[in-house]
């Protein structure tokens, strides 16, 4: 059957769903072969920055909450099974890990930006999504922080400003740089969108 618009949310909310519980089929340990599950690990963060960047097109409420619900729990395991992987094998792959966290960055950045919209129009339903979601975003930015510290790469973050955008991700010039207290991971091809933002600051991952 054809997805129309009416639909739209139903689909959405079931295939994020389903990302999610595939991940968690996803456990970090000594017994699992580490590039098997790096390769999937990069595929399925491939699929988050395409379901989230698929807002940017269309979106209403009921995708939203969709997005701002289900993402956390997908940053929630990447952090207790996908980060220990990705700092097992940063020394053999560096490149190939910064790149996966960079892409990932691509996602949490459009996710803050619902966080702001949430905010903005004072929607009680999403807002209560908010919290949890940018805690998440946010031990995300110190374990990987931490990973490159412990591998003497911290100069590979870059400090710079947060850019206020739309949904549609279109900077808002009336408000670029007044986000409070937000903390994203942002990496574009674009230099200037490779941030991960802390506060008013960012920072982001340099090869």
């Amino acid at each position: 059957p054809v997805v129309s618009r009416a639909s739209l949310g139903v689909v959405y909310k079931v295939m994020m769903a389903t990302l999610v519980t595939e991940v968690k089929k996803l456990t970090y340990g000594v017994t699992k072969d580490p590039e098997v599950q790096f390769s999937i690990w990069s595929k399925a963060v491939e699929t988050l920055v395409t379901m989230t960047n698929s807002l940017k097109t269309w979106c209403n409420r009921s995708l939203l909450s969709a997005v701002l619900r289900h993402s956390r729990h997908f940053i929630d395991h990447f952090i207790r099974h996908g980060m220990p992987l990705v700092e097992k094998l940063f020394r053999k792959k560096r490149v190939d890990c910064v790149d996966l966290i960079k892409n990932l960055q691509i996602a949490t950045r459009y996710l803050q930006t619902v966080c702001s919209h949430s905010k903005i129009i004072q929607d009680v339903s999403l807002s209560n999504n908010v919290p949890l979601l940018k805690k998440s975003m946010e031990v995300l930015v110190f374990r990987a922080k931490a990973m490159l510290a412990a591998n003497d790469c911290l100069d590979a973050f870059v400090l710079g400003n947060l850019k206020n955008r739309d949904l549609q991700g279109d900077e808002i010039i009336s408000q670029a740089g007044t986000e409070d207290g937000d903390v994203e991971i942002g990496g574009e091809d674009d230099d200037e969108e490779q941030e991960v933002v802390e506060g008013d600051s960012a920072m982001s991952i340099e090869v």
